[in-house]
């Protein structure tokens, strides 16, 4: 089968039925474990002055949300010689330990201020002996991203715990009174408030994918790769809880019959536009469409949920 190529897209309102837990409270982190050797992480946090290090961002799809964010520092007394930094991470103030894997950044400062990497390491938990000295701590759990930077003096130990007010989105999108589950890829997208608008922070074609997100407003959204159907919905994320959303787009697949012809399918208003050879599927959105093919054309109207065939 030969893939069509896409000309233009268009976003149809108000096309899809939000179902089912949309708050739902599936935890994201584990119980507290218990404390590790002499590094008591339950005793009462103590202050100590911190600056910003740059933020880094992600891969591919993902723009990275940092910022600064609530810490619980203690610093205790030990031999000179057994200075020692533990690091650790949670969702929320009163939540247990993050278990997954945390991606750790730790960076030597000289005088000017100049950060050096001394290690990164993708685990739950750090705890190194460390000369006294400046250190910048990046951590990194999803699109969350903070940084602290701390002064480990002669003969003491630092505890560092991020709170991270982190929550997760985890999402899936079908065709809504369509029983044929081959519609094809689907794109989606999660988008914060800006200035502008709605910005986009990350992208991904995995259905089902939890996405570790920072406690905040969003909107999500599922394309349709192999039409012009598109679907979204806001969302309110709370730390420390899944919120699952299934998106039941009210669009019709449309299956192509056109075996060694080459044919179009158009939006009637020139919106959107579609140009294969072969048998395809596409999902479309409501509204009215010309189908073209040897020569001839037809006005088509499409109404949510039909199954089509297009010869």
């Amino acid at each position: 089968m030969n893939r069509g190529r896409l000309e233009g897209r268009r976003a149809p309102a108000a096309a899809f039925l939000l179902s089912a837990c949309l708050y739902s409270a599936w935890p994201v982190a584990a119980a507290p474990q218990s404390p590790a050797r002499a590094h008591d992480l339950s005793a009462p946090p103590s202050t100590i002055a911190a600056t910003a290090l740059p933020l880094r961002t992600g891969g591919a799809g993902v723009e990275a949300v940092g910022q600064a964010v609530e810490r619980e520092i203690t610093e205790t007394a030990v031999p000179p010689g057994h200075e020692r930094l533990v690091l650790a991470a949670r969702l929320t103030r009163n939540g247990g330990f993050i278990i997954r894997p945390v991606h750790w950044r730790l960076y030597r400062l000289d005088e000017d201020g100049a950060p050096l990497l001394l290690k990164q390491a993708r685990r739950p938990r750090q705890d190194l002996a460390l000369p006294p000295g400046t250190y910048g701590v990046e951590v990194g759990y999803g699109l969350r991203k903070a940084w602290h930077v701390l002064n480990l003096r002669p003969g003491t130990s630092q505890r560092l715990i991020f709170i991270l007010n982190v929550g997760g989105i985890r999402m899936l999108s079908t065709l809504h009174g369509v029983r044929q589950p081959l519609h094809g890829p689907v794109e989606y997208r999660v988008l914060r408030p800006a200035a502008t608008g709605w910005r986009t922070v990350v992208r991904t074609r995995t259905p089902g994918q939890v996405l570790r997100l920072p406690a905040g407003r969003y909107r999500v959204e599922s394309l349709f790769l192999n039409g012009n159907m598109k679907a979204g919905a806001e969302v309110v994320v709370k730390p420390g809880r899944l919120h699952s959303l299934h998106l039941r787009v009210k669009a019709s697949l449309a299956e192509v019959y056109a075996p060694a012809r080459h044919w179009e399918l158009a939006a009637h208003d020139g919106s959107w536009r579609w140009r294969g050879s072969g048998a395809a599927r596409l999902v479309l959105s409501p509204g009215r469409y010309v189908w073209r093919a040897d020569g001839r054309e037809r006005l088509i109207t499409v109404r949510g949920g039909e199954h089509l065939r297009l010869r």
